[in-house]
């Protein structure tokens, strides 16, 4: 309840659930010395976002990355965690329903221009698709095409109602059906014809990919997504979508910190002479823990009794 002045009113909170355990692990804080390499590694069930800072990182947007610190650092990592998919049918396993596309559809071969919905390419082009399963479950379907000669065109486009001030996230995953693997597919997507992401399918790629991109809505409406693809060359240009997703989210983070310590410095005991038979003390200090030649253990100070003359190693960390 919010009164000010002579006004009195309510704002409503609005909370929302996700259906799952959220979890991102950034991994266990640890100590290195100054020159020393060690790997930041982050597990999560969500999708990834990447790590912050970005100083120092192959790939911030990687799981994991091998450092190098110059000195003691925190990375924070982040994963985006979604609630019911708004797409209907986003995995085509209900068939050719829930969505239009600009393509021509046919349930047999498939040519420049058209589209499929189907377990596997390699049927519907037995001279040229690859041959491999959807994505969702392995026995399932996926939208399948050969790329329009027609720059513009939608391929896909499906309709769904979003609300001001809510974050969604955009996924799809993509592979390239065509079998020498050339020309892949340059995706753009748009929202209401205003484009909101782009993938380009790398050549030589013959795996599923997975691409992400995230929209913030001003207003509430029903907006239009849609999917064209810039590749207008007739040869290859043939490609797999599947397992589309626009959800809202929520997003948590979990930090790791490398302790960078200096070099220690090792001083070990002067040279000692003995007679046979005799025990000496050895000792070391300058570091935070010691592994001694010989099998002599750990400690920073150890007995030895050589029969002979003997040089010992310790090394400090």
């Amino acid at each position: 309840n919010v009164t000010t002045g002579t006004f009195s009113g309510y704002i409503k909170l609005t909370y929302f659930i996700i259906d799952k355990n959220c979890v991102i692990d950034a991994g266990r804080d640890t100590s290195i010395c100054k020159g020393a390499s060690t790997i930041i590694k982050a597990t999560t069930n969500g999708t990834f976002k990447g790590w912050m800072p970005t100083t120092g990182l192959q790939d911030s947007a990687s799981l994991s990355n091998a450092i190098t610190p110059a000195n003691t650092v925190s990375y924070v990592a982040t994963s985006i965690f979604t609630r019911s998919n708004l797409i209907n049918n986003g995995d085509f396993e209900s068939g050719n329903i829930g969505f239009e596309s600009e393509y021509t559809y046919s349930p047999t071969a498939i040519y420049y221009g058209y589209y499929t919905i189907g377990k596997n390419p390699q049927p519907y082009g037995s001279s040229w698709a690859r041959s491999f399963t959807d994505h969702t479950t392995g026995t399932g379907n996926m939208m399948i095409m050969d790329g329009s000669e027609v720059l513009g065109v939608d391929i896909y486009r499906t309709t769904v109602r979003v609300h001001p001030g809510d974050n969604y996230i955009f996924s799809l995953w993509i592979r390239n059906v065509k079998n020498d693997l050339i020309n892949p597919a340059q995706l753009r997507f748009y929202i209401n014809g205003q484009a909101f992401g782009s993938i380009n399918l790398p050549q030589n790629e013959g795996n599923w990919m997975y691409y992400y991109t995230l929209w913030t809505s001003n207003v509430d409406q029903d907006i239009t997504i849609s999917i064209k693809n810039q590749n207008t060359q007739p040869t290859g240009n043939d490609f797999a979508i599947d397992d589309l997703v626009f959800a809202d989210y929520i997003t948590k983070t979990d930090t790791v910190t490398i302790n960078v310590n200096p070099l220690p410095s090792v001083q070990a005991v002067r040279p000692i002479k003995i007679c046979s038979g005799d025990s000496a003390i050895l000792s070391v200090t300058g570091a935070l823990s010691y592994v001694w030649s010989n099998s002599l253990g750990t400690n920073p100070t150890v007995r030895v009794t050589p029969t002979s003359n003997t040089t010992y190693f310790v090394t400090g960390t």
